[in-house]
């Protein structure tokens, strides 16, 4: 899911958290929508390979799109499998 189309489903009210997490394929970091259904659970994903989560390259660029999703609070995992 993009960050236009996020926006969209944030404003509809269906998330309700924000989770930033380690990348597993890549470095980075991913962020993750939680949604009020489980259904709804969503990662933000690249604009140029759609089907890929988006890895961001610092823990301020994810709380960046999640505030420009719309959200106010965002959760930092940090654990990571290696």
């Amino acid at each position: 899911m993009q960050i236009k189309e996020a926006k969209i489903k944030f404003d509809a009210g269906c998330f309700k958290q924000a989770c930033i997490t380690d990348a597993l394929m890549s470095q980075g970091y991913n962020l993750t929508l939680i949604g009020k259904k489980q259904a709804d659970n969503a990662v933000l994903s690249s604009q140029r390979a759609s089907e890929e989560a988006k890895a961001f390259k610092s823990y301020d660029a994810a709380i960046k799109a999640a505030k420009d999703i719309g959200f106010q609070d965002v959760t930092v995992r940090l654990s990571r499998l290696r």
